[in-house]
């Protein structure tokens, strides 16, 4: 496997989940280098309080995607130079361990929940960082089953099908 960072507080295992049990300046964030920036990230949130999500572009703690639920609504935010712009904003029924998902390519996103396409679209100056994880600004959320590949619109997975076209 990947060697995962405490880039902001830090993590933990408990009960084969991921917890942030100390906070930094209000959040969590764990992060894995994809060596990408064009991926699907995707991860079962259970949210107790605050906001529990996930992180895309990482690049560091002032520049990066991250989405999140909080209670009423799934929300996809891009933080540059320290700065919040919200993406995505929609009401999105709340269920514990329901997946949250960001899939980024180039200037465009999506953001899913419970495999529900919330919101879509570009923005100019997306992060371009390789690191991707989870978010929370709650010490009880907690985190399973997280999944990251990517897109393959760098050619990642062109030489395995190289053998079947003519």
């Amino acid at each position: 496997g990947l060697s995962w960072t405490d880039s902001v507080g830090t993590w933990a295992v408990s009960s084969n989940k991921a917890l942030c049990p100390a906070l930094s300046g209000g959040i969590g964030i764990a992060t894995v280098n994809l060596s990408t920036a064009n991926a699907h990230v995707i991860a079962a949130v259970t949210r107790t309080a605050g906001n529990a999500g996930i992180v895309a572009r990482y690049v560091d703690a002032s520049n990066y995607l991250y989405a999140y639920h909080d209670g009423t609504n799934a929300v996809l935010v891009k933080k540059v130079a320290g700065s919040d712009e919200t993406l995505v904003s929609a009401a999105a029924a709340y269920s514990d361990g329901a997946n949250l998902c960001v899939i980024t390519d180039g200037t465009e996103y999506r953001l899913h929940y419970r495999d529900e396409l919330i919101g879509s679209g570009t923005s100019a100056g997306l992060p371009s960082g390789t690191r991707v994880g989870l978010f929370t600004s709650d010490t009880g959320n907690s985190f399973d089953n997280f999944n990251a590949w990517a897109r393959g619109t760098e050619g990642q997975y062109s030489a395995a099908l190289d053998r079947f076209l003519y």
